[in-house]
């Protein structure tokens, strides 16, 4: 029995089919470029690409078409347009001198964006039209107005700059007068110790003799003298006597202190008393009148008495408010005094 081999025969007609199949499409089909056969095999997706890319030039087109035109024209190098743009968009670098970077490029001062956009507001307005009337005109601002802002920041800067160092300068001053002022009270309290304490030692003193203990060198220090002099001292004859202080005496000491208050105002009124007249007032013993009477004066003969100090003229017609005003004050005393001591 033969054996049925008719799979092969099959399989040896589908092949010669195939071969005849692709000699007709070789023969029927021109044959391909270079740059298609390379767009096929190195880039199978240009064609989707293409697609996207035709999409986005059309939304460019759209966007294009909504923005205003601008005529756009072309100045010859040395006319006085194109030095305008020149003066106005270009600045020269810190290093050059004649108008070129030291690299021979000039520099820009503003974006190349805004640059163009200025070239074409400079190119459209008419010859003899200034730069803030098209910047105006066209609602954006120039390099112009670009450099007058810097301009106007700069000095902004320099006026804030120069506040805070006048401010500076002012703290400054007025910690110096702080301290001007601390010493001034400084001195003026140890003027003021001086002179209660000489007025306390001497107890009857003129006033030349007190600025020359205590240094007095200028008309500011007189004053505070004489103020501390008020408050401490009593004005007889002209000079200065240091008060009876008799707040916390005991009674005996209180009236002896009370006795030389009212002593006081008799010399004021009278250079020279009479002690008969004196004892009989003030009712002490013999030695505490003695003791206050030496105090004040001197003894000039048999029962009278002088106060100490000549008459200061030269104080009386330097201070005559002052000398008035403790005249009127020693009289008040005189009559409180003499009804204390008659009680």
């Amino acid at each position: 029995m033969r054996p049925d081999l008719s799979y092969l025969d099959e399989a040896d007609a589908r092949h010669k089919q195939q071969l005849e199949d692709a000699k007709r499409r070789e023969m029927g089909v021109k044959k391909a470029l270079p740059a298609q056969v390379t767009q096929q095999v190195a880039r199978p997706h240009a064609g989707g690409l293409r697609a996207k890319q035709r999409i986005n030039l059309k939304k460019l087109n759209e966007v294009v078409s909504r923005e205003p035109w601008k005529e756009l024209h072309v100045f010859d190098r040395a006319s006085e347009q194109a030095k305008e743009q020149k003066h106005h968009l270009i600045k020269p670098t810190q290093n050059n001198t004649e108008g070129a970077s030291a690299s021979g490029r000039d520099c820009f001062p503003v974006s190349r964006t805004r640059y163009l956009d200025h070239v074409m507001e400079v190119s459209a307005r008419k010859p003899g039209t200034t730069a803030a009337a098209a910047s105006a005109k066209t609602g954006r601002p120039n390099a112009k107005d670009n450099h007058k802002q810097e301009h106007k920041h700069h000095h902004t800067q320099l006026g804030i700059d120069e506040k805070v160092e006048q401010l500076g300068k002012k703290e400054s001053v007025e910690q110096d007068e702080e301290g001007e002022e601390e010493t001034r009270q400084v001195k003026r309290y140890q003027l003021e110790s001086k002179v209660e304490n000489l007025i306390k030692q001497a107890k009857v003193a003129s006033f030349k003799e007190i600025c020359a203990r205590v240094g007095v060198r200028s008309r500011e220090e007189i004053g505070v003298v004489l103020e501390k002099l008020q408050m401490d001292a009593m004005i007889v004859q002209g000079n200065w006597v240091v008060r009876s202080g008799y707040e916390n005496y005991s009674k005996e000491e209180r009236r002896q202190a009370l006795a030389r208050t009212y002593l006081m105002c008799l010399f004021q009124r009278n250079r020279i008393i009479d002690k008969k007249q004196v004892v009989q007032i003030l009712k002490l013993d013999y030695e505490s009148t003695r003791r206050i009477l030496t105090d004040l004066s001197t003894c000039v003969g048999k029962g009278k008495w002088e106060f100490r100090k000549k008459t200061d003229i030269e104080f009386i017609e330097h201070y005559p408010d002052i000398v008035k005003e403790h005249a009127k004050k020693i009289a008040e005393l005189e009559k409180n005094m003499l009804k204390i001591l008659a009680g």
